[in-house]
Order: structure tokens, then C-alpha cells, then sequence
């Protein structure tokens, strides 16, 4: 893989597990971290050369996206990766995978620089909430 830490966020929900996010992603996260917000992830030390993803603990990757991100990785010249997500009744998009060195707002998935980054869609699958499961 290329180098992809996998960031986790606590939401304290009955659907919360942690461990089903990391298993969605078959293998591809080098690195695992439960975190309880956006500033503790800037907090830690990321590999400025891979990749960092951010994902709640009731969300999952579909397989077909799972497949592809390695790709993606290699391939894009994007610095953040935008998914689409499905839920029980809703779907939307949001950043989900940023190049190592890039910074978040503390607030929110987007980063501090959001306006100078290049983003791309990724089109070849979800993130499903644990509700769509």
C-alpha cells in the first residue's frame, strides 16, 4: 500500500465499531488510531509522502472502493480525495482521504488550506453508514 493511516473518530453511538471501519479497508491502512476529534489528528505525526483518511466509527468502505484506493493513491495528483457516502436515507459527499501533509480544520473534515488543495472524486463506490449496512 501507499503509506495510509487510517484515522478513526469516536461518536459513542449504539452502531459505533471502530474495528468493522478497519476491517472495510481489507488490509489497506497501514496505521490504525481511534481518535476522539479533528485536533488530535493534527496532533500526530502523519507521513508527508502517503496518505491519511478519516472516518467515524459507524461508517464503512464498500468493497469496490476498498479495491480501487490503492490506484487512486499511485495515480492521482489530487491532494484530498472526496467520497460519496450513503446512509439509510440520505447520500452526500465529503473529504475522506488527504495527502500526509495536509492540516484539518478543527471542526470539521476539510482542510485549514481547503481553497489552494486539489480535489478529486472518487466515483467507484460508497462510504455506507452503519445504518445502510
Amino acid at each position: 500500500m501507499n503509506n495510509l493511516q487510517l484515522f478513526v473518530i469516536k461518536t459513542f453511538g449504539e452502531d459505533s465499531d471502530a474495528i468493522k471501519t478497519l476491517e472495510s479497508f481489507k488490509g489497506r491502512a497501514d496505521k490504525f488510531t481511534i481518535v476522539d476529534s479533528f485536533f488530535e489528528i493534527n496532533s500526530i505525526d502523519k507521513d508527508d509522502e502517503g496518505w491519511f483518511a478519516v472516518f467515524y466509527d459507524n461508517e464503512v468502505l464498500d468493497e469496490r472502493l476498498a479495491e480501487s484506493l490503492e490506484e487512486f493513491f499511485k495515480l492521482s495528483e489530487a491532494d484530498v480525495l472526496v467520497c460519496f457516502k450513503k446512509s439509510k436515507d440520505s447520500q452526500s459527499k465529503c473529504p475522506r482521504f488527504f495527502r500526509g501533509d495536509i492540516e484539518l480544520k478543527l471542526e470539521c473534515l476539510a482542510s485549514a488550506l481547503e481553497d489552494k488543495l486539489v480535489h478529486q472524486a472518487i466515483l467507484n463506490g460508497w462510504v455506507l453508514d452503519a445504518n445502510y449496512c
